[in-house]
């Protein structure tokens, strides 16, 4: 009687071991497929931000901004953005009020764009204009992500802005342009 309740609980141990052995990986396959799901998306959306680029019809919508020797600040990208149509480039800055701190734009005088060995792709957009005169954005697209970086630089001197967000094509892009300055 001890011995077959012996091999009894022997094959109930069994058989549950088996059971979370199969479960623990169907939760591994899970995992797996997801984070593949997740950069192939990541792929598709680098690809997409990379088009927009290459045809000069983007718009960098800023999460946050960085400022010389000032903390990171969180923003709105409705609000604040970096785009560029054709030859026209403009930027637009905003806080938390509604009216934009900065808002101006220029003309594309040249651009250049290249890839490193690591896939980051890197532009420098020369702008000129009234008040972009003699103005560089350095632009950089993180690989396999539509995550980027655009900093502004005038040539005359003083600091530079950055502006951290993702890249979409112009069309897709989801910001206000015409808000009023005071």
């Amino acid at each position: 009687m001890k011995t077959k309740m012996l091999v009894l609980f022997a094959l109930a141990l069994l058989g549950t071991a088996e059971k979370a052995t199969a479960q623990a990986a169907d939760k591994k396959t899970a995992r797996k497929e997801k984070k593949e799901l997740r950069q192939s998306i990541d792929r598709a959306r680098h690809q997409q931000a990379l088009d927009a680029i290459l045809d000069s019809a983007f718009v960098l919508q800023a999460n946050a901004v960085l400022l010389e020797n000032y903390p990171r600040q969180q923003v709105d990208f409705h609000r604040n953005f970096v785009s560029m149509e054709g030859g026209h480039f403009s930027i637009q800055m905003s806080s938390i009020a509604a009216n934009p701190v900065l808002k101006t734009g220029g003309e594309v005088s040249r651009m250049r764009i290249r890839t490193d060995k690591k896939g980051f792709v890197r532009c420098r957009i020369d702008l000129s204009g009234i008040v972009m005169t003699s103005s560089t954005v350095y632009l950089t697209l993180y690989p396999d992500s539509n995550e980027a970086t655009a900093t502004v630089r005038s040539l005359r001197g003083g600091r530079g802005v950055t502006l951290e967000g993702v890249i979409v094509p112009a069309a897709d892009a989801e910001v206000l342009r015409n808000i009023s300055t005071y």
